[in-house]
């Protein structure tokens, strides 16, 4: 299995908006719009896995702290 060059967050982001305003200018013939389109769905699900992923370390992190800092105040 071939890996996938890292996922860049920014990146994919930027690429995403480019294609919005692409898309929203009207200039694009309709195939390349259907092809923009589901680039643009590929995006916003890497960008919404990577979100989930820091967000349940973000979950973790504060919680490990949470629990250390009622720890230390009683």
């Amino acid at each position: 299995m071939v890996k996938a060059k890292s996922f860049e967050f920014g990146e994919a982001f930027d690429n995403l908006n480019k294609i919005v305003e692409q898309l929203e200018s009207g200039d694009v013939d309709l195939n390349d719009a259907l092809k923009q389109y589901e680039e643009g769905l590929k995006l916003v699900q890497e960008c919404k896995k990577q979100l989930e992923t820091v967000e349940n370390k973000v979950k973790v992190i504060r919680d490990k702290y949470a629990t250390g800092v009622q720890e230390d105040s009683e």
